[in-house]
């Protein structure tokens, strides 16, 4: 079976309390996110939550309500840990706070043919 794997940066500016996709995989992908840094972009305090949907729709929370303060930034995946995303999973982000959240997704997605 061969596979092409796919190396990317996505950018997400001013995510806010609509949750936003930043990856999803399909049914012959597997992904491995090795970077996720969120920016508060605001002058108030933001709380974020990134949530894992799995291949039978369940959804569970990787991180739940953390703080970033304003005008500060977080690194939600670094320093080689890995966050891996099965056949027909979803990673979602939502902010407390309307437009205040800059995110930068780094993963490396293999697709099998």
């Amino acid at each position: 079976m061969a596979s092409v794997s796919n190396i990317t940066n996505k950018v997400y500016p001013e995510v806010g309390r609509t949750p936003v996709i930043l990856a999803q995989t399909a049914n012959n992908q597997k992904a491995a996110i090795v970077g996720l840094s969120l920016c508060n972009i605001t002058d108030n305090a933001v709380y974020v939550s990134v949530t894992v949907v799995d291949a039978a729709n369940v959804e569970g929370y990787y991180i739940k309500d953390i703080l970033v303060a304003p005008k500060s930034s977080l690194k939600v995946v670094n320093g080689g840990e890995k966050l891996l995303l099965a056949p027909s999973n979803t990673i979602k982000l939502v902010s407390s706070w309307d437009a205040g959240i800059d995110a930068l997704l780094s993963l490396v997605v293999i697709t099998y043919t």
